[in-house]
């Protein structure tokens, strides 16, 4: 059972866990109703504090999903605040699911139990090398073993045989395309249920519809941020399953780009889609 101390802690996040959570929501639709960069930074910095609420007890708990999901979402907030120009649809995108993932984690604390810690298995395939590089780096770094493969047929032939937690697919490769890939995924015993992430290039998420008819989770688009990458990469780990992480550092001093390709002003249907849309869910 959990010590007194603990108790107390656990006692505290349940009872402010809704005010916490509520503000954090708030904040989060403040920053996306606005395109003013003073206040998108007040947005952000709130949406930080909330956050430094949330995981104030997740340390002295040994909660480790909640300590490595904040601390990864704490540091692209940081990076947007920094450099607001940074902000894309695919990053809002991702800190909508992300602080629904938190939620999630944090409704758990109620009746956690003691857990064997794993190590989740992600696959990534994308045929460029330098992409497939940045993608493996970025998730690296943030503590998650990751398998590579530069053919979509070979990692078919893999799926066919392994299981996975999570997968990122490219969606434009020779010789078989993300898609498809997914659609066949989908009819796999192993992995008929594994999340997967779309990395497209298609900045205007103009492939959003077909990729989910194709089976897919989620997307995102190129160029990207790498503490995005590993923020995505937990919000379906942790939302897909309740096991906790084995402990490892998050390093959250990244390269702010993929590849170094700079992110783009969000203009015409990005500022309006930022500017209005409730988060995709």
């Amino acid at each position: 059972g959990l010590e007194p101390n603990q108790e107390k802690v656990t006692s505290k996040l349940s009872v402010n866990r809704p005010e916490i959570l509520a503000k954090l929501r708030a904040s989060y639709q403040n920053f996306t109703r606005t395109e003013r960069e003073d206040l998108r930074r007040v947005a952000l910095l709130q949406m930080h504090r909330q956050l430094r609420l949330l995981a104030g007890g997740a340390s002295a708990l040994a909660l480790q999903q909640i300590a490595q999901m904040s601390t990864a979402l704490e540091g692209l907030l940081i990076e947007l605040y920094s450099e607001p120009v940074k902000v894309t649809p695919s990053v809002v995108r991702t800190i909508a699911h992300s602080i629904e993932t938190m939620a999630l984690l944090v409704d758990r604390v109620a009746n956690s139990q003691d857990q064997i810690a794993t190590s989740p298995k992600i696959l990534v395939v994308e045929d460029e090398v330098i992409s497939r590089e940045i993608v493996c780096s970025a998730l690296g770094k943030a503590g998650l073993h990751v398998k590579s493969l530069d053919d979509p047929l070979a990692a078919q032939r893999l799926l066919e045989r392994e299981h996975f937690d999570l997968i990122f697919l490219d969606i434009e490769m020779p010789g078989q395309t993300g898609l498809e890939l997914c659609l066949k995924i989908r009819g796999m015993e192993s992995n008929c249920a594994t999340p997967i992430v779309f990395v497209t290039s298609h900045s205007d998420f103009g492939s959003r519809a077909q990729s989910t008819l194709c089976g897919g989770n989620d997307f995102i688009a190129k160029p990207f941020l790498l503490v995005e990458l590993a923020v995505k990469a937990l919000t379906w780990l942790f939302k897909e399953s309740p096991r906790p992480l084995p402990t490892a550092s998050m390093q959250i001093s990244l390269p702010a780009e993929a590849g170094g390709h700079k992110s783009q002003l969000v203009a015409g249907h990005g500022a309006l889609e930022l500017h209005h849309k409730s988060p995709a869910r």
